[in-house]
């Protein structure tokens, strides 16, 4: 009988840790998204910034030259 009650016993400590690998993976699935997004929001304002503010490029008019 307490064979049983043993081996029950490790059946449920298997599910519960099986759980919390679970949610922990699903956890550092969804920082992994959340940072990914987060530098890609970055380098996008990084090139919105950089090509707004950017000197105009000289525009050479036919009539200014020799």
């Amino acid at each position: 009988m307490s064979q049983r009650r043993a081996k029950r016993r490790r059946a449920v400590m298997r599910g519960e840790e099986a759980r919390r690998r679970e949610r922990a993976r699903r956890l550092r699935r969804r920082i992994a998204y959340a940072t990914a997004a987060f530098v890609a929001v970055a380098f996008v304002t990084t090139g919105v910034l950089a090509y707004v503010t950017m000197d105009p490029p000289a525009r050479s008019s036919p009539a200014a030259s020799p």
